[in-house]
């Protein structure tokens, strides 16, 4: 991959002149510039914004490979979040069992299944990754492409345990999916402990209930829920009274 732009430079310019600087590199060739030039057109022009990632996944840039497939759909999405997952990265595991989990066209529930197993069990260097960024890694962009490791598995764990609780899918198995979303709870997943707070409440799934138990997991999503979310938080709370 060509390198033509002074990175120094870079990081000492305005916004408005990084933008500029990374235009004139992603024009010029270089990979990383037509990554971040790529990033920083989706939410205003993504026609122009994927062009920019291509360019960059043609050089061999991987994580071009991960963004292509995060802000696409169908088979385009499983193609190339798939690439970039047998090239080590976790988080394309995640969004692809979303894509099959999600994706009205290309739904698998079992290839979805198996995309959350890879994302739990498959070693990620984040650190590979982030050195991969050099001069243009940033919390924002690490974030909104849902690269965090962590973030991810934990995510991975809420979905098998939904896979597994879900009478429809193939590998219907309760205890099972109670042990995943409980995995997924102490990793901070907070889907994961709503949703076994709501269980323990209930007494759904042929699960016991245990209010005392569903108070301990859901009371503290008090401190952090979001306000579209306290609504449902009451409702779950207000089952453990009953």
């Amino acid at each position: 991959m060509e390198n033509t732009i002074d990175w120094t430079k870079y990081e000492q310019a305005s916004e408005e002149e990084k933008v500029k600087l990374l235009k004139e590199g992603a024009e010029n060739g270089d990979a990383l510039c037509q990554f971040e030039y790529g990033y920083h057109l989706v939410g205003k022009d993504k026609e122009t914004a994927m062009h920019w990632f291509e360019e960059s996944a043609k050089q061999g840039f991987i994580l071009a490979y991960h963004a292509i497939g995060f802000y696409s759909t169908g088979f385009k999405a499983t193609l190339y979040l798939h690439s970039c997952a047998e090239l080590g990265c976790t988080a394309s595991w995640l969004a692809l069992g979303l894509c099959y989990e999600n994706c009205s066209e290309m739904r698998d529930r079992l290839l979805a299944y198996m995309s959350y197993l890879n994302t739990v069990q498959h070693e990620y260097d984040e650190d590979r990754f982030k050195r991969m960024l050099g001069p243009i890694y940033s919390d924002e962009l690490w974030n909104t492409l849902a690269l965090d490791g962590a973030t991810c598995v934990a995510a991975a764990q809420y979905r098998l345990g939904m896979l597994n609780i879900d009478v429809s899918h193939v590998t219907h198995e309760i205890n099972t999916g109670i042990e995943w979303l409980t995995k997924a709870s102490e990793n901070g997943n907070w889907e994961a402990t709503y949703t076994l707070g709501y269980i323990y409440a209930k007494g759904s799934y042929g699960i016991k209930r245990d209010p005392e138990k569903a108070k301990r997991l859901l009371e503290p999503l008090k401190k952090n829920v979001d306000k579209s979310e306290q609504e449902k938080l009451r409702y779950a709370l207000s089952l453990c009274n009953q």
